[in-house]
C-alpha cells in the first residue's frame, strides 16, 4: 500500500469508519514506508476509540508495531490495545507478554497507553495481571503522571485479590507514598490496606511511611491510612504495635469506607 492509499484509509477512519478495509490495512502494517505505518496504525487507533470491537480481531497484526522504530506507530498501536481493553479486557489479556517491553518505552504516551491497558485488564481479571507486578513496579516512579496513576490503580486491584504478590513490592510502594498526585497516594495506600488485611506483618515495617498519610489533605487517603493501622492493630490483639499512632488514627477515621475510585 502506498502513501496515497494509506492516507485515504486514514480519512475513511475519521469520516466513514464503517467503510474501512481493515483486512487490507492489517496486511500493509509491515510496509517499509514509516508514513504508511503511521497512517494505518492511526486508522486502527481512531476507530478503536469509538468501535473497539471492530478492531479487536487485528491485535495479532498490530503486535509487531509495538516495537516499531517510530514513536507515532507505537503510540497508535498501544492506544488501540488500550481502547480494546476497555471493551474486551480478556482479549487484551492474552497480549500482556507483548506489552511488557513497551513499559520502558521512551515516549510517555506509549507508556501511558500500555499501563492503561494493564489497568483495564486488572479491573475484571486482576489475577491475570498479578505475574506482571514486578515489571510494573518501576512505573510507579515514572515522570508521567498518568503512568503513575494507572500503575498505582493496578497495584490496588492486585492487592485486593493477590496480596502476596504485592507484599514483595511494598518497599517500592512506600517510596511513592509522597507522590504529588492524590490519586496515586490513595491507590497505593489502599494497596497497603489490601496487604494488611491478609498479612499485616508484612506491612508493619512500613507504618512510619504510612503515618504521614493519617493527616493527608485528602480525606479518603486519611481513611485508607487509618484502615492500614487498624488491620495491623487487630493482628497484634491490641494496639501494641500502633499505639504511638492512636491520636492520628482517631483523627483520620471517618464514617465512610475509603472510596473505590
Amino acid at each position: 500500500m502506498d502513501r496515497e492509499a494509506a492516507n485515504e484509509l486514514g480519512r475513511q477512519a475519521a469520516e466513514r469508519p464503517e467503510s474501512v478495509d481493515f483486512d487490507a490495512a492489517a496486511a500493509a502494517l509491515s510496509a517499509g514506508d514509516p508514513a504508511v505505518r503511521i497512517e494505518l496504525t492511526g486508522a486502527f487507533s481512531t476507530v478503536a476509540s469509538s468501535d473497539p470491537d471492530r478492531v479487536g480481531q487485528y491485535l495479532d497484526a498490530l503486535s509487531p508495531c509495538l516495537a516499531d522504530d517510530h514513536p507515532e506507530v507505537r503510540t497508535n498501536a498501544t492506544h488501540t490495545f488500550g481502547a480494546v481493553a476497555k471493551s474486551d479486557p480478556a482479549g487484551v489479556g492474552h497480549y500482556l507478554d507483548a506489552l511488557v517491553p513497551v513499559l520502558e518505552d521512551v515516549t510517555p504516551a506509549v507508556r501511558r497507553n500500555v499501563t492503561f491497558a494493564f489497568g483495564e485488564v486488572s479491573k475484571t481479571d486482576a489475577p491475570r495481571v498479578t505475574p506482571y507486578v514486578e515489571a510494573l513496579s518501576p512505573c510507579l516512579s515514572d515522570s508521567n503522571d498518568s503512568v503513575r496513576t494507572n500503575v498505582a490503580f493496578i497495584f490496588r486491584r492486585v492487592a485486593a485479590s493477590a496480596p502476596a504478590a504485592v507484599a514483595g513490592q511494598l518497599g517500592t510502594l512506600a517510596a511513592q507514598l509522597t507522590d504529588t498526585n492524590a490519586t496515586v497516594r490513595r491507590n497505593l495506600t489502599l494497596a497497603f490496606a489490601g496487604v494488611a488485611e491478609a498479612d499485616p506483618a508484612r506491612v508493619e515495617p512500613h507504618l512510619d511511611d504510612i503515618e504521614p498519610l493519617l493527616s493527608d489533605t485528602n480525606e479518603r487517603i486519611r481513611a485508607a491510612a487509618a484502615a492500614v493501622f487498624r488491620a495491623v492493630e487487630r493482628s497484634n490483639d491490641g494496639p501494641t504495635g500502633t499505639r504511638i499512632y492512636r491520636p492520628e488514627m482517631e483523627a483520620a477515621e471517618t464514617p465512610e469506607e475509603p472510596g473505590v475510585e
